[in-house]
């Protein structure tokens, strides 16, 4: 979590949230000139390997804004339980405005769906969220927005932390496989793609890759381990970030031994951002209901 900021606007409703995923700002965006971005004021390419991804991350973050999709899925013998996160970015504000679906098939195994992902077999759940620089609003099916502080006391903070890492280190949204890729070295050299992009294979210690994951899952693996999965970037030819994905199945084991997500057969994360400097996230609705919690928002799972 970021070092704390004060809060400064609560929500948005589920109609602007949507329309603003779905809509782009009017007139041509200005191309972002991603060598300001990068750390020695080389273009993205042009960096040394290893620095390319965070070079790349810099980059993202200049665009200004972005419209974001995050996808866990959980395969198994039932049916994959998906979770997708949709939202909009901006970088310069540090805000997101986000909404999330969980749906888990009928027959899914229920310990992994009601202890790892705190859902029930047979269910959607639909959430929405704010983030306002360092502080994380969710809004209850009652209208209600739940404004959880940075700011606040440490045995407040300490009780609602897992709600208030989704203001990322990083990007407005955390809990996404941006912030692994900010932080990876690559080592071999990418394929470039026929849009003039770049496509970058990397192992990366599994524990590092769970910053993707649910807190309840990504417990399960041992920092100390030299468990690896395999992370895939995809760059556009300004060297901003388009897609990242990391495929867990070879910790599966692991996380079986240690009673997580028994019965999951297959486990996948992706990220993708698209309209760079094309989005914008809609102002805060007057009158809109809300309070301060005195825990984390119910069902919590995180």
């Amino acid at each position: 979590m970021r070092p704390s900021g004060r809060f400064r606007a609560a929500a948005v409703t589920l109609p602007l949230l949507l329309a603003a995923v779905g809509c782009q700002a009017a007139g041509p965006a200005a191309e972002p000139d991603a060598r300001t971005a990068s750390p020695t004021g080389k273009p993205v390419f042009a960096e040394r390997l290893r620095d390319q991804l965070n070079a790349a991350s810099r980059a993202t973050v200049a665009s200004g804004s972005a419209r974001f999709t995050a996808t866990l899925t959980y395969g198994s013998a039932a049916g994959d339980a998906v979770e997708r996160t949709t939202g909009v970015l901006d970088y310069a504000k540090d805000t997101a405005r986000v909404e999330r679906t969980v749906t888990v098939p009928r027959g899914f195994p229920e310990k992994a769906a009601t202890q790892d992902l705190g859902r029930v077999p047979g269910a959607t759940a639909r959430e929405q969220y704010a983030v306002d620089e360092n502080d994380v609003s969710y809004r209850t099916p009652g209208g209600t927005w739940l404004r959880y502080s940075a700011s606040g006391s440490k045995e407040f903070t300490d009780t609602v932390s897992d709600v208030l890492e989704y203001a990322g280190e990083n990007d407005p949204w955390g809990h996404t496989l941006a912030e692994v890729v900010r932080h990876t070295d690559p080592e071999r050299n990418p394929e470039k793609k026929g849009d003039g992009g770049r496509r970058y294979e990397v192992p990366v210690r599994a524990s590092s890759a769970a910053g993707a994951l649910p807190n309840g899952v990504a417990l399960h693996l041992d920092p100390r381990s030299a468990d690896e999965v395999t992370l895939t970037v995809d760059l556009d030819k300004d060297g901003r970030l388009v897609r990242a994905a990391a495929d867990f199945r070879p910790v599966l084991g692991t996380l079986h031994a240690n009673g997580a997500l028994g019965g999951v057969t297959s486990l996948r994360a992706e990220y993708v951002l698209t309209d760079h400097g094309r989005t914008t996230v809609p102002p805060v609705p007057a009158g809109e209901r809300s309070r301060t919690p005195s825990g984390p928002p119910p069902p919590w799972r995180r």
